[in-house]
């Protein structure tokens, strides 16, 4: 999904980012896979492409409610689990909000 996201960015035209990708791609890959899926090229990833942008479309659109809904969820996660103390100071743990993002796609 990772890769068919970023078709509309400037990365997928470029050689080293493909060949890394498919590199660490293969690496996951069940035998049977590797078997089977051997030049990045080859592969059709426009429909990943478009459900994500489907799914942003759909974001966009969303009511008033609905956003500032979602932005109160999301503020509350940050200020149960996005903060800790430390050497007595309330510090922001800047990276918690994503890893939150993350496992929800």
């Amino acid at each position: 999904t990772f890769y068919g996201r970023m078709l509309d960015h400037d990365y997928t035209t470029k050689e080293v980012f493909n060949k890394n990708f498919f590199k660490d791609w293969r690496k996951t890959m069940t035998p049977d896979e590797k078997e089977r899926i051997r030049d990045l090229s080859k592969c059709d990833f426009s429909e990943i492409n478009e459900h994500f942008k489907k799914v942003s479309e759909e974001r966009k659109n969303r009511s008033k409610e609905e956003k500032k809904a979602e932005k109160e969820k999301n503020d509350a996660i940050v200020e149960e689990y996005g903060f800790c103390t430390m050497d007595g100071h309330k510090e922001e743990k800047k990276a918690e909000k994503e890893k939150n993002d993350a496992i929800e796609i």
